[in-house]
């Protein structure tokens, strides 16, 4: 983990050097952050507060789309391997965006104003209704369905993105595209 933050900070320090007037950081937007996660979102704040220079950090979701290790991908996954697919109940849900979305968002984040931002696509989805859209393209397939272990709800204290970003893919839309590529 220190190896995550004192990398972080490496990076930032040669941004400084170079003069960078803005630099864009991405993390993930969890409510049970990882490590890895903390260390990182740990060294962007450092960044924006110590150094006095003007960072923008973009906490995703749930990316997904080709090649990807999202849940999607792995439930995508799953389901194409005929193994064992186990669902949470459809009360849980969970915030996605596609991947064509995130380079879309990452074009335009040189335009925000320095800060941290929730880079969603502001839709809670249930993994239930992610495996009738998958049904959708792949078939029919045979699936569980357990209680959460937790809540995922949204980072509250991140200011969301400008609401004219609009999101170019719904969730049927880039899973479509993510199974015929």
């Amino acid at each position: 983990r220190k190896t995550n933050y004192v990398a972080a900070i490496n990076i930032l320090n040669v941004a400084i050097q170079k003069k960078a007037w803005k630099i864009i950081l991405a993390g993930t937007a969890k409510d049970n952050p990882s490590g890895y996660t903390i260390w990182k979102h740990a060294a962007a704040i450092e960044y924006i507060t110590q150094k006095k220079i003007q960072a923008v950090v973009l906490a995703y979701t749930n990316i997904y789309g080709k090649g990807g290790k999202g849940v999607i991908n792995q439930l995508e996954k799953r389901i194409k391997r005929n193994e064992d697919c186990i669902l949470i109940a459809e009360k849980e849900v969970i915030d996605f965006i596609y991947i064509k979305d995130v380079v879309e968002i990452n074009k335009k984040a040189i335009d925000l104003k320095h800060g941290q931002y929730y880079a969603g696509s502001r839709t809670k989805t249930s993994l239930v209704e992610v495996a009738r859209i998958l049904k959708n393209y792949l078939g029919p397939f045979d699936y569980s369905v357990t209680t959460p272990q937790q809540n995922h709800n949204y980072i509250e204290e991140l200011r969301f993105l400008p609401s004219h970003w609009k999101m170019r893919y719904s969730l049927e839309q880039g899973i479509r595209e993510m199974v015929e590529e």
